[in-house]
């Protein structure tokens, strides 16, 4: 498997601003088996807050090839993109929008090491706005937590070995 990435400057991609490859050896004892490859990669960047990246996976035995592109933003420290949140159990990053239930987890934000974060949960349901022709007001949202947590931003986090 070769793993690319290109950081380019934009979405026209004009402008490179850093790229690399790596390749990873699969050692499976079942080659046709799906199966996730979590990793890292060091990137040199300058200065520039928000840009795009091309990633590219490229299965070299089956001749199969996959690219996403994907918009960094780090213009601030509160997005999300620089919160790592970590299973607790496995110590494996979570790349979900949800979480499947309760348990534990860490959270690695380098931007806010050795700090205590206040999380809020919300549950709440939206129904289908009204259609623009009904004689409705605005619907009213409780913006009000269900729950609120903490959560401790650890020092340092690598990929267990």
């Amino acid at each position: 498997m070769r793993i690319t990435y290109e950081a380019l400057s934009d979405w026209t991609g004009k402008t490179l601003i850093d790229s690399a490859s790596t390749l990873v050896k699969d050692v499976s004892e079942e080659p046709a088996e799906d199966r996730e490859l979590i990793g890292q990669l060091e990137m040199r960047r300058n200065e520039q807050r928000s840009f795009v990246i091309r990633i590219t996976a490229e299965d070299l035995n089956r001749g199969t090839r996959s690219t996403r592109l994907i918009a960094v933003d780090k213009a601030v420290a509160n997005v999300r993109q620089n919160f790592l949140p970590i299973e607790a159990d496995r110590d494996l990053p979570i790349f979900d929008d949800h979480l499947s239930g309760p348990g534990q987890l860490r959270v690695r934000c380098e931007q806010y090491t050795d700090r205590t974060l206040l999380g809020a949960y919300y549950q709440q349901e939206f129904g289908l706005p009204a259609p623009v022709f009904a004689e409705q007001g605005p619907v009213t949202v409780d913006t009000s937590p269900d729950s609120t947590f903490t959560v401790q931003v650890r020092t340092r986090w690598a990929l267990p070995h």
